[in-house]
């Protein structure tokens, strides 16, 4: 058992095998130190058996012996190679030695005292001698040849001014200061003392040119003539030489201030004349009166001096006021005002000018800054002027006058703005005459809207209030189908300027006809604005604090509303009316933009006009409650127990009466006569609903005092005559107003059937003729035919009352207000006790027959 080798024992190793692992690692050329425990080689020595490490040495020695007889053999072998190269490394040093010799010997003949670098040197320096006196003689002839350039313009400067030759002198001093200028050389002193001498040369130049100008180019005026004086040359007396105008434009052109020297001319031109003849407010008219030259000798020799004159005459225009604008054109041809545009003297100016220059043959460069000063903005601002205050103003007042117009005013303005561009006068934009002929249209409706526009404000703010009957009777009744309120309008009173206005916007309408989309649109765009004036001027009145439309007549008001519905009838109709006939013409004339053409439609404002109109209505009828109001409130309830009382409650019913029968007889006089009976019925219906309620605030109501009050109502009765039309005329019958004392009897309260009977009759209104076409329970909204069951009521006794309960003839009751009017007639009995219950359970249902 113990001889026995363990289960888990390794087998034994190689010792060869381990030896050559131990030789490779030691002879591994990266080897490390055995010392090193992570080293392989440490690794090796420790996994090798020590029985193992005699044999790894002896390995290695046999190992280290085979390497030193290789290395011995390789030095053998190559010993006579070594012995050649170090045999030229010897040659090679010398040589190198023998080149440094050789340099040192050169060194020290280019450094020496005598040497190379000395001689150089001194080379240079003679160089660099010479050549500063070469470029000191070059600047000195330079400069002699700059000061030789300056002095031979000045000598020409001189000499051309001495023969009058100023063009050429002028041209001479430019070129003098740019030579100054460029004159590098000069020093200081030298520039600054010949710059003052050529700018005094300059100054004195410019002012003879200014003389010469201002001389040559004259404007001068007095009460009856404006003259433009052009002068061929200009004399500066003995000594001097005459200047032309030529020479002194062109001069002053070069010397770029022709501008400058024109400002007084172009001044005076300006203030004498261009500004007049576009000032829209000139009292002044100019006429051409001569424009030829004229010679300063008499003689018409050719070497006398020529003086060209345009003269105009001013004449005190026609036009004395600018409110004459607004005439129509037929007006204005009629007293023959303005027969010529401004354009005419414009033009002849224009030509006046050019001519001259082209005569003279002055330079384009000098001519253009004096056309320019009749063109440009001048320009710009005549032609809109002449457009503002001489086309506009003669636009016909009708379209179909408008070819004619185009064809007598475009052909001269047409010439005109051609004849500017032949002789080069431009303006500072594009034509306006031109633009506003290519917009004819447009301009026409513009104005005339305008013009309309302002005919509208002086009839709508006027003080006329005279009225016109207009519309038409409605249909006889009774007819099945009322008229159309949108086809005709109701027989009414409305303003004269009102139907003078719808007038003017009919006519307005009628020349868009004529007239392309853009006219059209801008008539239209005038009557939608005048109606909205007309509108506002309403609103104004209705709204103002002061006077404010409770103070106004109720005539006045009335017709305010008529006036509103007029329009807004007007407005209704106007587009169907007027709309084919417009777009008819406008497809006509080659619209092919459906987007372009106008739309004829004023139905948005009928809405507005309406709702005015009814609140003028509305306004009118509650100042007209408020005074029915005042007249109840004067008798201080409708208690009778007092013959003092009595006269008051008597006389407040005669008075609501009266007010009432005025009213209608006024609303009769203005308003349709629907309308009248409605206005009338809601005052009725509100006096009624007045009467009603006082009465049943009454506690207590003795026999007497329902007698009384049962007269009083009565009285009412006669307000039935107010609610007839006239079947002939269709307007309101008004009646003769009966005798302002109502009757102080009547029937006591008992239980004749008869006369309750007879009265209930007269409460329906089928008791007399007058009862039988009276509308009046038609406006009154029950409160007439409630006043009148009530004054029934006070007179029957319980019994009658309560029959005409369960019939159903009290409806027009609530539950609570009959058992309070038979609380305050009747007193406590039993009787009276069963009839309240059975008001109390509510009002019968009666079925239908």
């Amino acid at each position: 058992m113990h001889g026995a080798a363990a289960p888990d024992a390794a087998p034994a190793a190689d010792p060869h095998a381990a030896a050559a692992a131990l030789l490779r690692a030691v002879l591994a050329p990266d080897a490390p130190l055995a010392t090193d425990p992570q080293s392989t080689l440490a690794a090796a020595i420790t996994a090798a058996a020590p029985e193992t490490w005699p044999l790894a040495l002896k390995l290695v020695e046999l190992e280290i012996l085979d390497t030193k007889m290789e290395i011995e053999s390789d030095v053998e072998t190559h010993q006579d190679a070594f012995r050649s190269s170090f045999a030229e490394c010897l040659d090679l040093t010398a040589q190198a030695q023998a080149l440094v010799d050789a340099v040192d010997a050169a060194s020290s003949l280019v450094d020496g005292p005598e040497g190379l670098l000395v001689s150089v040197e001194s080379t240079n320096a003679e160089i660099r001698r010479v050549t500063a006196e070469l470029r000191a003689t070059a600047e000195r002839q330079s400069l002699l040849n700059e000061l030789a350039g300056i002095k031979q313009q000045l000598d020409l400067y001189d000499d051309h001014l001495l023969a009058g030759r100023y063009k050429e002198s002028t041209l001479a001093l430019l070129r003098l200061n740019k030579a100054i200028k460029n004159a590098s050389l000069l020093d200081a002193e030298s520039r600054k003392s010949l710059q003052d001498h050529c700018q005094t040369m300059q100054s004195g130049l410019e002012q003879t040119l200014d003389h010469a100008i201002s001389s040559a180019l004259s404007v001068t005026h007095s009460d009856l003539t404006v003259c433009i004086t052009l002068l061929d040359s200009i004399s500066f007396g003995t000594g001097v030489p005459d200047i032309s105008t030529t020479s002194a434009l062109a001069s002053a052109a070069a010397l770029g201030i022709l501008q400058r020297l024109l400002k007084p001319f172009v001044y005076s031109l300006n203030k004498h004349l261009l500004v007049p003849l576009a000032d829209a407010a000139t009292s002044q008219q100019f006429v051409v009166v001569s424009n030829h030259p004229e010679h300063e000798s008499g003689d018409a020799t050719p070497t006398d001096k020529r003086v060209h004159k345009l003269v105009l005459a001013v004449h005190p225009s026609r036009r004395s006021s600018p409110m004459q604008e607004d005439l129509a054109s037929d007006q204005l041809h009629a007293d023959g005002a303005c027969d010529e545009l401004p354009t005419v003297v414009y033009g002849a100016l224009a030509r006046f000018l050019a001519g001259f220059l082209t005569n003279a043959k002055v330079p384009a460069a000098a001519a253009a800054p004096v056309l320019q000063a009749i063109g440009g903005t001048a320009l710009a601002r005549f032609e809109q002027a002449t457009i503002d205050h001489s086309l506009v103003p003669r636009l016909p007042a009708k379209a179909v006058e408008l070819q004619g117009y185009i064809d007598r005013f475009r052909p001269p303005c047409a010439e005109f703005v051609a004849e500017l561009d032949r002789l080069g006068i431009a303006s500072a934009a594009d034509s306006a005459l031109d633009a506003f002929f290519r917009d004819i249209e447009a301009h026409f409706g513009d104005r005339a809207a305008a013009v309309a526009l302002a005919h509208a404000r002086t009839l709508v703010t006027g003080t006329d209030f005279d009225t016109v009957t207009v519309g038409a009777a409605p249909a006889k009744p009774p007819t099945a189908f009322p008229p159309d309120p949108l086809l005709a309008f109701p027989r009414c009173s409305i303003r004269k300027v009102v139907l003078q206005l719808t007038q003017l916007l009919d006519e307005l309408l009628g020349n868009s006809a004529q007239l392309g989309p853009r006219g059209a649109a801008a008539l239209i765009r005038g009557v939608r604005d005048m109606v909205d004036f007309s509108r506002s001027s309403v609103v104004s009145v209705l709204h103002s604090p002061s006077p404010s439309l409770s103070n106004l007549p109720p005539h006045l008001a009335m017709v305010l509303h008529n006036d509103c519905m007029w329009l807004a009838h007007w407005c209704m109709l106007a587009g169907p009316r007027h709309s084919r006939s417009v777009l008819l013409s406008i497809e006509s004339r080659g619209d092919d933009g459906s987007h372009s053409r106008p739309v004829l439609q004023f139905v948005d404002l009928s809405g507005p006009l309406t709702n005015l109109a009814k609140e003028v209505f509305r306004k009118q009828q509650r100042a007209q409650q408020a005074n029915i109001d005042e007249c109840f409130a004067e008798a201080s309830g409708f208690d009778c127990l007092e013959p003092h009382r009595v006269d008051a409650v008597q006389r407040a019913f005669r008075q609501v009466i009266y007010q009432i029968r005025h009213i209608h007889k006024v609303y009769a006089a203005v308003l349709p006569a629907r309308m009248t009976l409605a206005a009338t019925g809601q005052l009725v219906g509100h006096a009624c609903a007045n009467i009603t309620a006082g009465i049943q605030r009454l506690p207590d109501i003795g026999q007497d005092e329902s007698a009384t009050l049962a007269a009083c109502i009565e009285t009412l009765g006669s307000l039935r005559s107010l609610f007839v039309i006239d079947d002939r005329l269709g307007t309101v019958i008004v009646p003769p107003s009966p005798s302002s004392s109502p009757a102080s009897t009547s029937p006591a309260r008992a239980d004749n059937a008869a006369e309750a009977s007879h009265t209930q009759n007269g409460a329906s209104g089928s008791g007399n003729s007058t009862d039988d076409v009276s509308m009046i329970a038609q406006f009154t909204d029950r409160h007439f035919a409630k006043c009148v069951t009530l004054g029934a009521l006070l007179n029957w006794n319980l019994a009658r009352i309560m029959e005409a309960f369960r019939a159903g003839d009290l409806r027009d009751f609530g539950v609570q207000e009959l058992a309070k009017l038979i609380r305050a007639l009747f007193s406590d009995t039993p009787l009276r006790e069963r009839s309240l219950a059975e008001i109390a359970r509510g009002h019968p249902m009666i079925l239908p027959q």
